[in-house]
């Protein structure tokens, strides 16, 4: 499971660093086909995590991609939605904010949460590129109801 996360980093990081061996990428097919995961159809090494790992995390990487159809993977968002980012993104204090997991199967579940306490961290710690520490509120509470 740590590779995982490894090589999710890695993913993560390429892209928003728009790292040359990423540029490729622009679609969930792109990501799950093309290389630095995949080279026609064989797993790559990707940094430290091994082929093997890269070929799992492709799988069930691709199972929840294609296989869900609760709209949180689609290649374009419509105009009346934003990205999670930019919805946390504008984060002040005495505001309540509701992010509505409850139709989404577990391991979406995961990716969305992950996605919400990622934002937060990168809020807090300035990684977000936002001029906004000082508005930021003195804590968060993210409560989990199922």
């Amino acid at each position: 499971m740590g590779y995982d996360w490894a090589l999710l980093g890695e993913v993560m990081l390429g892209i928003q660093n728009n790292e040359p061996r990423f540029r490729n990428i622009m679609t969930w097919d792109d990501l799950l086909t093309k290389p630095p995961l995949m080279d026609n159809g064989v797993p790559q090494q990707v940094g430290q995590v091994r082929a093997s790992s890269v070929g799992r995390f492709v799988r069930l990487l691709r199972r929840v991609v294609k296989t869900r159809q609760s709209g949180i993977f689609v290649p374009q968002l419509s105009t009346k939605m934003v990205g999670l980012d930019k919805a946390i993104g504008g984060l002040k204090g005495g505001h309540t904010y509701v992010v509505d997991i409850a139709r989404l199967q577990p391991d979406e579940q995961t990716l969305v949460f992950g996605d919400v306490l990622r934002t937060i961290y990168e809020l807090y710690s300035g990684e977000s590129g936002l001029d906004q520490a000082e508005e930021l509120p003195e804590k968060v509470i993210i409560l989990l109801m199922s």
